[in-house]
Parts: C-alpha cells; structure tokens; sequence
C-alpha cells in the first residue's frame, strides 16, 4: 500500500470499510469511557447494535459492578499513554458472561496528550471450551493407558516423557522419578551400553521387532523386559509397549534345564531304537525268508497234488489226494492270513490307488466263491443297484481279499440256504461315489453276546468253531483294519440259527471316463423273456437286469408255472423271445422243462438258456441236444448275460449259431500258445511249473537262475518269461533289470515278465512293476492264475506293440490296407460277436466322447501342461483300441510319448495329426 499510485487511487472510506468489516470487536471511547466508535464484530461479539452502543459507557455496556475493579486496573495505564493487551470476562447484551481477548491502546490528539481509547476484541469462549474438553480427554485417556496391564511409554531423543502407572508398578519408581530419566536406564547396569546402543539402531534402522532385557526395579529386583517401540511420525521420539516376561523367562529357563535332560535321555532312546529297529529289520527278514521256505515246499505239494488228481487214480487214491490238497490249501490259508495280520501290525501294508473295473473284481469274487457255494447245494447270488458305478479308483485287491473272506465265511458257516452279496451306492457325486457291500447268508448265525469281539484278532466263537469249521481268527480282524485303513466302516447283524450279514462301506473316487454312463443294448429293448427259478431272490435279480434293459420280462417260480406261461404267450400271438431256466429245481427240473419244451413245434423259435453249476456246464454236446442254446454258470454274471442275449438276438432268423462259451469252458479252454521260460531255482517247483504249462498246452523250458536266463534270452526269442524272485547268483529283480537295460544283450528286450515269488511281508508287487516286470503271481501257483496273467500278458503286450512309434510303416498305395488302418471293421466286430447293433451303440458312444478328449489335449497343449497332455491321449489311446482304430490309436500313443517326455512342440504338432485322424475315422464310420 505504500505505492503512491494505490494510494491515490483508494476509496476516501477505505480505512473505515476495513475497520467496520472486521470480525474482530474495534471499540473507540473517549477518555471519559463514553463510545464513539462501534463496528460490526462489536455487535456481533457483544450483541448490542452500533446505535444502541454510541454514547454510553464502556463499563456500563459490557461490564457490571464486580467488573468495575478489573476495568479500572486496565484503564488506568491506557490514560498513561501505555497499551495492555490480555483476557478479560465481559458481558453479553443478553446478561451472559463470557471470556474474551482485549486489546486497547491510548489515542492521542495533535498535542499528543490522551484524548480515548482505541480497543479490538474478540471472543475466546470456543478455545477455552475445546481446551477444557482436551483437558477433560486427556484425564480419561490417561485413567485408561493407567488401567492397562502392560507398560506404555513415550520417549524424546531417548529421554522418557510419559509412562503410565504400569511402567511405575513394574519398576518401583514415582512418575515423576522416571520422566526425564535416559530409557536405557532401566536395564540392569550390565546390559545398559547394550540397550542404548540397540535402541538408536533400531531407530535409526527403523527396526521395531521386539527387543528382551533384564532390567533393575527401584528396590534392586530384576524384571526381564520385552519391549516393543515405533517411532513417532514427524518427530525424534518414540512411543512403545514393555511387557514383564520375568515369569516366562523362568519357566524358559526350567524348560532349557528340563531339554538337557530330555537330550540326554533322547540320545538313549535312540540307542535303543536303533537296537529296536535293527530287531525289527532281522524279524522282517525272517519273516520274509520264512514266507519263502513255508511256501516253496507248500508250492510243492499243492502243485503236484494237482497233477495227482489228473492221473489214474482209485476212488481211495482219488480221497487221499484231495485230503492233503485241502489240507494244504487251509495250511496256506492260515499262513496268508498270519503275514497279512503282521504286515499291518508293523506298518508295512500300503492301500493301492489304482483305476479298477468293479464288475472285473465282482466277476473273480463269482468265480471264486460260486463254485464253492454250488458245491455244498447253497444258492449263491450278486445283487448290484442298477446305477451303480463300476470304473472308480482305490484298492482292487483288497477289496477282492475282504469280499472273499466274508463271503468264504458265509459258505463256510452255512448248510442250506443261500448266499447273496449286494452291493448298493450309498451316496453318489460327480467325483465320488460311496458303495455298500454286503454279504447275506442262512447260516448258524451269531449270538448278540459274542459280536462285539468278532473282529478282534485270533477270535472264534467258541473252541468248538474252530475245531469244527477251522481256520485262523484272523480273517475278520484283518477285513475290519483293511477297510479303516481305506477310509470306511464294517460292521455285522446276525440271529442266531437265522444267519448274519456282514456290510462294509468304502468312499471310492470316480474315474474320469465313468462320468460318460453305460450304452443301451437298444437291440433287446422291448423283447419279451421269461426266467424260470424256484428261488425268489433270483427271480428279483433278473427281473431287475431285464427291466434296466427294457425288456418284457415275467417269471415263473418253478416249470409247471413257467410251461403254463409260455403257451399262453404262444396262444396270445405274443411268443417269449428267450427262457432263461434254473437247472436245479423241485419236481420237475430245468432239463425235464427242456424237454417239453423241445417236444412242442410251438416253442421251436424260443432260445432256451441254462443256469447251472459249474460241473454240469461242461456237457455242451447234450446241452445243445436238448434244445439249449446257451449255458450260463450260477451265479450268473450280469455282463455274460447281457452278452449273451445280444449274440442270441444277433443270432435269430435261420444264422447258424454256436453254444456261447460258459464259465466253465473258459476256465477250461485257456487258448495256449507260445514258447515260455521258466526261470526256478527249486527242482520241485520246476517240475510244478513246467507241468502246469504242458497241461495249459504251452512249451516251456526251465533254468535254475537269473544268469542261466539272461544266457537263454540270448539264444532263443521267447514269447514269455515266468521269472522267480529269490534266486541264487542272479535275482528275479536283478535279471529283469538287466533284460530291460538298453542295448542288452537279448533278443527281446520287451518279452513280458511275469514274477513268481513266496514273499508276502514286502511291497511286492511294486518292487516287481519298478523293475520292469509285466505282472506278479504269488506262490503256490494256480493254474487259472497262471493262465490269466500270462492271457493279461500278452494282451498287454500286443496292445502296446499295436501303439509302438516304430511300428513298420504302412503301404499308403494300399488303400484297403489304408482303409482297414483307420478302421478294422472285421476286428470290432469279431470282438463282439458279429454283433452290429452292439458295434453301432459302441462307436456312437466313442463319436460324442472323443471330440471332449481332444478339446481338453488342445486345452493341455496351450497351458503346456506335459503330465495331463500324456494322460489325456492315454485314455483316447486305449478307447481309440477299443473301437479298432488303428491310425487314431498310433497317433494318440505318439501324442502321449510327447506329453510324458515334456516335449509339448512335438505334442503340438502331433495334435493336428490327430485331429485329422478321428475327422477319417468319423467319415469311415458315417458310411458305415
């Protein structure tokens, strides 16, 4: 303002504007106290307008008597020519008092004597209303951080400024004697350069992890300190948190002395389990050696009274020999039981998670325990729920091991009646399924007083069981800790004199391809089926297939009922299709029904179907003179039947048509061929083998170990090599692992290898897989074991031939070659018995599936995922062999090879092969 241009050209009220707008009060009096002044913050302040100001007195208008003395002591230095300035209580128009900040200075006239005053003013109330409640704020907080346990503090440049009343209880001290006071000064004299230093590091550093002290109270105590601090933003200070952790350094302390001693006695302790397991390796190692011993000799005998009962013998001969087999059998049985029992009492036994078919399991259980039941007259059964999921993943073996001990015990237990195994699909997901297997039978049943120790080990119902019946005890202790160890539960219910049931329920995982559901046999739909069975049960398991199968089925509980049935069909125009008849039946049975069935024009185009025993499915010639025209061995497997039905219907309208194969026949027909090694060191279990192999129909030679094996495999091209483990000079192991080597010294280096061994205790089976071994049968030898490992075999080896990358390549001139490469019609179909329908709903099963296979490989192929690319065309590899096409098949196993190697640019290149090979395979099968 001092620019002379401003000052020229500012308003002539400029001063008194600024003046009158002030928010401050500006009061003007003369020396008498009279106003002459009064602006708009004095009327805002005090509430009295400027014309009710103008005139009076200062004292009167804003103060009152008690005022008066503080009023003269303020303008008695203001008439002296000299300012004051401070706070003063004055009074509202409204009679309220109220503090406020007053300013007044003398004013002068041109002689320079004082002629008034000249005050500015203004209300302080707000400031001192928020200072009290500050005032007010800080007396709670600190009755609050007072009330805390655990110490708080605040520090300037390490000088305490503040500690609450838990930091004077810890240490002793006044507030006022620890405010002022260096922090580090607390700790004990010792340790006080120590903290001090640590402190500025860590405020220096910006490191607030915790930080343990001893410190010293007032009265020369110690107090062990944990103290925690941040630095305050903005400033040198710091605030932070101690904690008394004198109590746990004691027991830290008592622990550390307590470690000592418990070192001291760990390293004993492990002196003795080094000692223990030393103890527990030889028991293992005898255990195992004496698995061997037991069951080579076992081998022998077993084996040769096999061959016994094949020769010559009288009808007493014939007695003997079956009395030391069994006798032998049970002997094996109860061994098998014992080295299970301590495998999982030492922790040796592991539960497999593989993919399995259960109708494959179910099947063998049939095989096993049917022949068996029939033996002793009982009716044996399998009820499985109609959407029960047969592809899962878990523990094949064991579930087989479970299922056959329950149910051997049934028949074991059991004079007349029946056995029924049924299995039900408790609860079902997209991903997990779990399955109720129970095992019903008519037996002695069990009284309510003994089932509670019925799975504990070495038990029997009483000595009188044992003596009558046999075995170990252990059966049910062993089931029950199979099941715990995969995750269910077993259980039992049973009256005596009217049998028992034994359940157990597993979680089992679904496999991928299970989620794709079973095809339709559409070619029995609506055919018409009669099942004749005096055993109600039966009827009710058939009727169940033939409606999941939407046929029209009835049945007839013995013949006359069913004779009555069938005219009346006949006389309907409605003739039944297929007579499925019981052989065992009262009065008149399946054989005499067959007859009068064959005696009557009528019935000439009904295809008659026989269940029976084992035994007396073995007579085709005279079964088929009969007029059946096929034989199914009880209890009947539900996919046989199937299968069966399909290849009759196939088979109508004048075709020629073959008796199926039974389950007799097939146990008895093994399809023998190739030239087989022998690799046993004992001369009894030579002679064994190599019998059970002529009686299979296969050529076979012997050698007594691993090196003589290796020496042959030099020479000869052998199909198959049965390889036992425990050898002298060369191992089962250690051959294989050298037949397998790359560049070894043998004609074959893939020939299948099947390990015998007398082992039990030890993982087996995986130490046969890692050595490269393509199966593991265990001694004694069996020769339907033996016959189906050898079939798995080779059937694994001509699959896995058909996927070789190095396969000879194909003559593309050769366009039916061509043609048959992508699809071989004639291997589908002679696969399943020239039946097209079956053919037809199989491939258009494979058409909707295959596409979401190859989706999911180009998915893989862009995230470069190796593991799933190689699993992925795994499971398109074997369902492109299922449906015979070779090319696709050729190109996923390429495909599959890329994956496991993590070579994801060949799969990518691989992958537009294989595309363009399912495209052929589709346009193949669209003109089909």
């Amino acid at each position: 303002m001092s620019d002379p241009y401003y000052q020229k050209n500012l308003p002539s009220n400029f001063y008194q504007q600024v003046v009158r707008s002030s928010v401050n009060a500006i009061i003007a009096s003369d020396c008498n106290g009279t106003i002459t002044f009064w602006n708009g913050g004095a009327e805002n302040i005090y509430g009295w307008r400027e014309e009710e100001a103008i005139g009076r007195s200062v004292k009167e208008l804003i103060g009152n008597t008690e005022m008066l003395e503080q009023f003269a002591h303020i303008f008695a230095p203001v008439f002296e020519g000299q300012s004051w300035s401070g706070e003063v209580v004055c009074r509202h128009k409204s009679a309220e008092i109220f503090p406020v900040f007053l300013s007044i200075s003398p004013l002068f006239d041109k002689a320079q004597r004082v002629c008034g005053m000249f005050s500015i003013s203004r209300s302080i109330l707000e400031r001192i209303n928020a200072l009290k409640k500050l005032q007010e704020s800080e007396a709670k907080h600190r009755e609050i951080t007072d009330s805390i346990r655990e110490g708080l503090f605040q520090t300037q440049k390490g000088i305490l400024t503040y500690v609450n009343k838990a930091v004077c209880d810890m240490y002793g001290y006044a507030e006022s004697e620890l405010i002022g006071m260096p922090a580090w000064n607390l700790a004990c004299r010792e340790h006080r350069e120590e903290a001090k230093h640590e402190f500025f590091r860590k405020a220096r550093e910006q490191d607030f992890s915790p930080i343990e002290i001893p410190c010293t109270r007032k009265d020369g105590g110690t107090v062990w300190s944990e103290v925690r601090f941040s630095k305050l933003s903005g400033s040198s200070g710091a605030f932070g948190l101690i904690l008394d952790i004198t109590t746990r350094k004691t027991y830290e302390q008592e622990l550390h002395t307590t470690n000592e001693e418990l070192f001291n006695q760990t390293l004993r302790a492990q002196e003795l389990t080094v000692q223990a397991e030393a103890a527990n390796t030889a028991k293992s190692e005898f255990l195992a050696n004496m698995s061997h011993e037991i069951r080579t000799p076992m081998n022998g005998i077993i084996g040769m009274s096999g061959l016994l009962l094949d020769t010559g013998l009288n009808a007493e001969q014939q007695r003997y020999v079956e009395t030391v087999q069994s006798s032998a059998e049970a002997l094996m049985s109860i061994i098998n039981d014992i080295l299970d029992f301590s495998k999982i009492e030492s922790g040796k036994l592991e539960i497999e998670t593989i993919d399995f078919d259960l109708s494959k399991v179910l099947d063998e259980i049939t095989e096993s325990i049917g022949f068996r039941a029939q033996e002793k007259g009982l009716e044996f059964l399998l009820v499985l729920a109609p959407q029960l999921p047969l592809l899962l993943r878990g523990d094949p073996g064991r579930i087989r091991q479970i299922l056959i001990n329950l149910a051997g015990n049934a028949v074991k237990f059991t004079e007349t009646g029946e056995i029924v195994i049924r299995i039900d699909l408790i609860a079902d997901s997209e991903l997990e399924a779990r399955i109720r297997y129970s095992v019903r039978d008519t037996g002695i049943g069990i009284a309510s007083d003994k089932i509670d120790g019925l799975f504990s080990h070495f038990h029997q119902i009483d000595a009188s069981t044992t003596r009558k019946y046999g075995g170990s005890g252990l059966g049910l202790a062993i089931s029950k800790q199979l099941v715990e160890l995969m995750g269910g539960e077993i259980g039992v219910n049973s009256m005596p004199g009217k049998g028992s049931e034994f359940w157990f329920e597993l979680p089992f995982r679904k496999q991928a391809q299970a989620k794709a559901g079973l095809v339709t046999p559409v070619a029995l739909a609506g055919k018409r089926i009669i099942a004749v069975d005096d055993h109600a049960t039966s009827r009710e398991i058939l009727a169940a297939w033939f409606a999941l199968w939407h046929m029209r089925a009835d049945t007839a509980g013995d013949a006359k009922t069913a004779l009555e049935m069938m005219r009346k069909a006949n006389n309907e125009q409605d003739p039944y299709l297929f007579a499925l008849i019981d052989m065992q039946m009262p009065l008149v049975n399946g054989e005499m029904l067959a007859r009068q069935l064959r005696g009557k024009s009528s019935f000439r185009d009904t295809r008659l179907i026989l269940m029976t025993s084992l035994e007396q499915g073995s007579d085709s010639a005279r079964l088929e003179e009969l007029g059946f025209s096929a034989c199914l061995a009880k209890p009947v497997r539900k996919s046989l039947l199937l299968q069966t039905l399909l290849s009759l219907q196939t088979g109508l309208g004048g075709q020629d048509h073959r008796m199926p194969v039974t389950a007799y026949s097939a146990a008895k027909q093994a399809p023998a061929s190739g030239r087989i090694l022998l690799a046993e060191d004992n001369i009894t279990n030579q002679y064994v083998g190599l019998a059970i192999l002529k009686k299979l129909g296969f050529q076979a030679d012997a050698v007594a170990d691993g090196a003589e094996a290796l020496a042959s495999l030099k020479d000869i091209s052998y199909d198959l090599v049965l390889m036992d483990l425990q050898m002298p000079n060369v191992d089962g192991i250690e051959a294989t692992r050298r037949i397998r080597e790359p560049g070894a010294a043998v004609l074959n280096r893939d020939v299948p290898i099947i390990a015998l061994t007398a082992h039990a205790h030890e993982d087996d089976r995986r130490r046969c897989l890692d050595a490269g071994m393509n199966d593991y049968i265990s001694k004694p030898i069996k020769p339907e074991a033996l016959r189906k490992a050898i079939e798995r075999a080779w059937q694994a080896g001509r699959l896995d031939n058909a996927g070789a990358p190095d396969r000879a390549p194909m003559d593309t001139d050769d366009s039916a070659v061509l043609q048959k490469h992508i699809f071989d019609k004639a291997d589908l179909l002679s696969r399943l018995s020239d039946d097209t329908q079956t053919a037809n709903a199989i491939l258009q099963a494979f058409l909707q599936d295959a596409p979401a296979k190859i989706a999911k490989l180009n998915q893989a192929v862009e995230c470069e995922d190796g593991d799933t690319i190689s699993r992925l065309a795994h499971a398109l590899k074997g369902a492109a062999a299922s449906v015979s096409a070779g090319a696709l098949k050729d190109t996923a196993y390429k495909m599959e090879q890329a994956g496991a190697a993590g070579d994801c640019a060949r799969a990518a290149q691989v992958l537009s092969n294989l595309e363009s090979e399912f495209k052929n395979f589709e346009s193949f099968i669209s003109v089909w």
